[in-house]
């Protein structure tokens, strides 16, 4: 079993967690659990006034209702679709627009750790390569014309 935490030590680590919302839930989900009630991030990062309830222990990485966790989820799947095409540099921009677990881990911990320095360096990593896409257009299959028999002649001198 796990240390339980005090609110005093939460607050002190998140900030997206709302005060005087720690309890003990003994049924339900979260049966013999902690749990919190945190603000939650819409989709492009920022505080979207709903609310939801979660166990301690997913404190690092949940930041989204369901609901804008789905969307999130299809967002980024229809967008680095998009990557593999010619409009790959707009793809990109809505990349970078996007929230992602590593953005809301750095923005909402107060403490310095092991878990934020790796997020940032897959922001680092992610922005990256974000900027080696942009503006490199993906080319189309090269048509490749056959020769004709006329030149293929030609070619060997027969």
């Amino acid at each position: 079993m796990s240390k339980r935490y005090n609110e005093t030590e939460i607050l002190a680590t998140w900030t997206h967690v709302n005060e005087g919302s720690l309890q003990f839930d003994t049924e339900g989900s979260h049966a013999n659990k902690q749990t919190v009630e945190i603000q939650t991030r819409g989709i492009d990062g920022q505080f979207d006034g709903d609310t939801r309830r979660i166990a301690t222990s997913d404190l690092f990485q949940c930041y989204w209702t369901v609901e804008t966790k789905d969307a999130l989820d299809r967002a980024k799947r229809s967008i680095k679709r998009q990557l593999k095409t010619k409009n790959s540099d707009t793809a990109a921009g809505r990349m970078r627009n996007l929230d992602s677990v590593y953005r809301a881990q750095v923005e909402l911990c107060k403490v310095e750790c092991v878990r934020i320095e790796t997020a940032r360096a897959e922001l680092a990593k992610a922005e990256a390569s974000l900027q080696a896409v942009e503006g490199v257009a993906v080319s189309s299959k090269a048509k490749v014309a056959k020769p004709s028999t006329k030149d293929a002649t030609a070619a060997l001198d027969l």
